[in-house]
C-alpha cells in the first residue's frame, strides 16, 4: 500500500499535514509516541476520507528507533511515496542549566532520527524515480538562539541538511523541501516551557493549519525552502544582512522571559 509517512502526527502541524494528505486522497501512516491521540486521528481520517490511516507508535527520541520504524514499515509492505519528518522538541532553558538526558533526546529526535529516516527511505524513492520529502525546521534555523541554544542548532542542521540534499537529488524525481515556520499555535511551546518567553507571550501565533498548508503546497511543488508569513520572511532577511553579533543579542532579548 502506498502511504505518506508523517512523524509527530498526533497534533499540531503534523496532524494538519496528515489531514491535508488524506484530503488529497493519499493513505497516511501516522507515527508518534501517544497512541490515544494517533488512534483518534486515524479514526477521524478514515471516517472523513476514502483512505487508510494506519498508525505506528514510536518514540524517535530513542537511539535505534528510526531503524526499527523502517523495518516495521517494510514488514507491513507499506511503500512510502511521501515522507514528512515533522517530529521535534525544544527546551527553553539556559544551556548551563539544561538536563543532559533531555538534551540528548532532543538532538536524537530533531537531527538523527530525521536524517536516518531520510536515508532509509530515499533509495526506494530513487528506484521509482519519484518521491516527496518535507523536513520541518523553523525560522530558528537562521540564527543562534540563546536560552534555546541546542534547539536552534538542531534546526540549523535540518535546514542545511535539507537544502544540500535538495541539490544532490536534482533531476532524480525526488525532492526535499524544508519548512521553516515561525511561532505557531501548537503544543510545542507547552512542551518546551516557553510561555514566559517574549517570543511567545502575548504574541499572535500562526495557526498550525495555515503553516501546514503552506508547507504541503511547497512540498508538492518540489520547492527547496518555504517560510510561511511575511513577518517571518522579513525576519530571516534581516538576520542575513545584520551583523551576527547584533543578531544573537536581539535573539537573546526576544527569548528571555517577559517581565
Amino acid at each position: 500500500m502506498d502511504v505518506t509517512l508523517i512523524t509527530g502526527a498526533s497534533e499540531g502541524i503534523g496532524k494538519e499535514l496528515a489531514l491535508l494528505e488524506a484530503g488529497a486522497g493519499r493513505n497516511v501512516l501516522l507515527v508518534a509516541r501517544r497512541e490515544t491521540l494517533l488512534a483518534a486521528l486515524s479514526k477521524n481520517i478514515e471516517e472523513r476520507y476514502p483512505v487508510k490511516a494506519p498508525l505506528m507508535v514510536c518514540d524517535l527520541s530513542t537511539p535505534g528507533a528510526a531503524s526499527r520504524l523502517f523495518q516495521d514499515v517494510q514488514s507491513k509492505g507499506y511503500k512510502v511515496n511521501h515522507l514528512i519528518n515533522n517530529a521535534g522538541v525544544g527546551d527553553f532553558v539556559a544551556f548551563r542549566d539544561s538536563n543532559p538526558e533531555k538534551m540528548e533526546a532532543m538532538m536524537q529526535l530533531n537531527m538523527m532520527a530525521l536524517a536516518q529516516l531520510t536515508r532509509l527511505f530515499i533509495p526506494d524513492m530513487l528506484q521509482r524515480g519519484e518521491g516527496r520529502i518535507l523536513q520541518v525546521a523553523s525560522v530558528a534555523a537562521f540564527q543562534p538562539g540563546p536560552m534555546m541554544a541546542v534547539y536552534f542548532a538542531t534546526k540549523a542542521f535540518v535546514l542545511h541538511f535539507s537544502e544540500a540534499l535538495h541539490e544532490e537529488l536534482h533531476g532524480t524525481g525526488v525532492t526535499v523541501t524544508c519548512l521553516c515556520p515561525g511561532v505557531t499555535d501548537t503544543g510545542f511551546f507547552t512542551a518546551a516551557s516557553m510561555h514566559q518567553s517574549k517570543a511567545v507571550n502575548g504574541k499572535s501565533l500562526s495557526s498550525a493549519r495555515e503553516v501546514a498548508r503552506c508547507g504541503h503546497r511547497a512540498m508538492l511543488r518540489g520547492r527547496r525552502l518555504v517560510i510561511p508569513g511575511l513577518k517571518n520572511r522579513l525576519l530571516v532577511f534581516c538576520n542575513r544582512i545584520s551583523p551576527r553579533s547584533l543578531t544573537v543579542k536581539i535573539t537573546r532579548h526576544m527569548m528571555e522571559a517577559k517581565d
